[in-house]
């Protein structure tokens, strides 16, 4: 991750989580020859994840049984995808 101090155009300081990035290994190492540039800021990655848990609770929350069902076939098919 890439940190700083950076200011928005407000004139506030931005939170770490605003200045930090995370970037493709491969093109870090090994040059634009080997990938294109890819990266993604953390925020959007932190929100991503963050909307995808608040979905999953609250499916759980509202039909506790069918939840659990779907995360036994979930279980049950990543293990058969392994075999």
């Amino acid at each position: 991750m890439i940190l700083g101090s950076i200011v928005n155009l407000e004139g506030k300081e931005r939170k770490p989580i605003d200045k930090a990035y995370y970037i493709c290994q491969t093109y870090n190492h090994l040059g634009k020859n080997a990938c294109t540039n890819q990266k993604i800021e953390a925020r959007d990655l932190y929100n991503l994840v963050f909307v995808d848990i608040q979905e999953i609770a609250a499916m759980a929350l509202k039909d506790k049984e069918a939840f659990v069902r779907t995360q036994e076939v979930k279980i049950v098919y990543n293990f058969v995808g392994k075999l």
